[in-house]
């Protein structure tokens, strides 16, 4: 094992890792040495990947955490017991994201998706991000696609017209601002974020979706091996080798551009006001505070 493949004495966190790339690429992870913190909805299906993964990476250090993302109260329970349990976090891998054909409203009144795959990254990064401090080089690696839906802050979660791929990819162009904002952020402590398209890859996500768009998917992916292998190698590549290495967007190991929208300041600016007082975080210049609140705009 060369040195730049020695993950020991790391904590990394993978949201979603029941399943798809983020449990492949715990698995991968776990071999490496790194200590992994499984994230999962809470289900017979959690354990059974926390064991398939000690299994195939012959790791005992893969811990399980199960947690609701859909449900910002159980994300801020697992901030809460992340910040308990480790005295650092070295990797943070934002995975989880979920797919509707249908308009579905949490508990807590939130959109599903955006609540799952925008609004739950959100808030447990910068729950997080004194413990990603404690690392030398703490990173957060947020996996998006890309995204040519413009957010509507007149219909953020649906509630004047849902089309579920337009809402789905409008999360993902959220999770993009989110990171550009972000790192600017943290710009000048040990963090780094970036996000990173590992690429189509045959996982359940898109079940819901019609025939047709499960079948172009299924033609043109990568196996879920392929897209973690994806992100280990941005995870394992040094800053000084990035062309950005705080704030880029990655595919297949190079840099994305970005076109004007998401390069927007007012736009990001704009997102992450609301994201707060939806979640009832606050984040500005490293000083992070919550109110445990969570409202609608």
């Amino acid at each position: 094992m060369d040195e730049l493949a020695d993950m020991r004495g790391k904590t990394c966190l993978i949201t979603g890792g029941s399943a798809g790339i983020g449990k492949h690429t715990a698995i991968l992870l776990a071999r490496l040495g790194a200590r992994v913190i499984l994230v999962t909805r809470p289900s017979e299906r959690a354990s059974r990947a926390q064991n398939e993964v000690i299994r195939k990476s012959r790791s005992d250090a893969v811990d399980l955490i199960p947690a609701d993302l859909s449900l910002m109260e159980d994300v801020r329970r697992l901030a809460d017991e992340v910040t308990r349990r480790y005295s650092r976090l070295d990797v943070l891998i934002n995975n989880a994201a979920v797919f509707k054909v249908s308009r579905v409203i949490t508990p807590e009144g939130l959109e599903l998706m955006f609540a799952t795959n925008y609004l739950a990254p959100f808030l447990l990064t910068l729950r997080l991000v004194d413990l990603l401090k404690a690392s030398s080089d703490g990173q957060v690696i947020n996996l998006t696609a890309p995204s040519t839906d413009s957010i509507d802050f007149d219909n953020l979660q649906g509630e004047k017209g849902f089309f579920p791929l337009q809402t789905f990819s409008r999360t993902k162009m959220a999770l993009l601002l989110f990171t550009l904002e972000l790192a600017r952020r943290v710009a000048g402590t040990p963090v780094r974020v970036n996000a990173l398209y590992p690429g189509l890859a045959r996982t359940r996500l898109m079940r819901e979706a019609s025939f047709k768009v499960r079948v172009f998917i299924y033609m043109s992916a990568y196996t879920t091996p392929h897209a973690a292998q994806a992100v280990l190698a941005l995870l394992q590549t040094p800053a000084h080798e990035l062309e950005t290495p705080n704030g880029g967007f990655y595919y297949e190991g190079k840099e994305l551009a970005l076109d004007a929208y998401v390069l927007d300041r007012e736009v990001q600016d704009h997102l992450w006001e609301i994201s707060e007082t939806m979640t009832g975080v606050s984040f500005n210049s490293g000083i992070f505070s919550h109110t445990g609140s969570i409202r609608n705009p």
